[in-house]
């Protein structure tokens, strides 16, 4: 089997710098100012691309921004959690299992 080669000029760049300066600043600037309000993917992703930034680059920087507020919530949801064992609640209640209920 042979390996088919294209011409390089026949294929076509994905790599379209952004129009905009810094733009994976700009993506995280703009995801945070507009987080109070509840973000549809590609409502954002297709306002994003319209300012002026790569696709891919909007793209990759929404998915970090996302992943990052994920892990921010499950961290937050932790540390407001059980904070101490069913023993040192247990030990604290005089040992009566029925009190901490």
């Amino acid at each position: 089997m042979s390996a088919v080669t294209k011409d390089p000029k026949k294929i076509k760049s994905y790599r379209e710098p952004s129009a905009i300066e810094n733009p994976v600043a700009f993506v995280h600037y703009y995801l945070r100012t507009q987080g109070k309000r509840k973000l549809n993917r590609g409502e954002t992703l297709a306002k994003l691309v319209q300012m002026g930034v790569n696709p891919f680059t909007a793209r990759t920087q929404y998915q970090r921004w996302f992943k990052a507020k994920q892990d921010a919530a499950v961290a937050k949801k932790r540390s407001l959690g059980r904070t101490q064992s069913p023993a040192q609640k247990r030990s604290r209640n005089g040992g009566d299992p029925r009190a901490s209920l």
